[in-house]
């Protein structure tokens, strides 16, 4: 029996390392645009190399949409937009809007390539670092940037598609009951408005027949795990 060597080329390992040497608020344009390059290239496509970069990518695309939901959730605009229940007050700046952009595009074409080519591990990290913080932007979002909300929403769908039941247990399990009580409650409440008032536009109908479809999966699981832990706390 033959064995399968693979090669790994120089300049991409070393972009890899570099990129994940960077400060963390330093050279953000160019390193998404290097992140989305290799989120399109060839080494994504082989199970040994996607393992390496994934891990480096979806962590950087991670901790960028993670600062921008603390910054955000920390300033007056956002209290005051939460406050009065008017998003549309809350603004976001043009680099801010590319930023976000580019990670959306990232992480479309990393769960282009899971949907296909998915190996044991693979959406495991692309859930733990970037489902619920997609969830939070898509919040942040929705009302004032239609198109953005748009690309997030999309890679939510993708993320929640390509999970399978292990997936779902897993993800839910590394949550402690205070982290799980606020996932659930954004997770609720965007997938209600997102079925009451559809981000789509009504000639999507496939896409919208898909989303309703994977949400409504997704309610059994997380409802299965609020079921779960109601009958463990009336065991105690």
């Amino acid at each position: 029996k033959t064995k399968k060597i693979t090669f790994f080329i120089n300049s991409e390992i070393t972009a890899l390392e570099f990129l994940a040497a960077l400060p963390a608020k330093r050279l953000t344009p160019q390193k998404l645009r290097c992140l989305n390059d290799l989120a399109r290239g060839l080494l994504i496509k082989i199970p040994e190399s996607r393992r390496i970069i994934l891990k480096v990518i979806v962590t950087d695309v991670s901790m960028l949409c993670n600062n921008f939901i603390n910054e955000k959730q920390n300033s007056d605009d956002f209290r005051l937009s939460i406050v009065h229940q008017q998003s549309s007050s809350f603004l976001i700046d043009q680099k801010d809007r590319d930023h976000l952009n580019l990670c959306s595009k990232i992480v479309g074409h990393i769960m282009n390539q899971l949907f296909t080519r998915k190996t044991p591990g693979d959406i495991s990290i692309v859930v733990e670092k970037l489902l619920r913080v997609f969830m939070q932007i898509l919040l942040v979002i929705r009302v004032k940037e239609h198109d953005l909300a748009i690309s997030f929403a999309t890679g939510i769908i993708a993320i929640l598609r390509t999970m399978d039941d292990e997936n779902y247990i897993e993800f839910l399990r590394q949550m402690d009951d205070i982290s799980l009580h606020d996932f659930f409650l954004d997770a609720f409440g965007l997938i209600k408005d997102l079925v009451t008032i559809p981000i789509f536009s009504n000639d999507w109908s496939e896409m919208l027949l898909l989303q309703n479809s994977i949400f409504v999966r997704a309610m059994n699981k997380f409802v299965s795990r609020l079921v779960e832990d109601l009958n463990h706390f009336n065991e105690q």
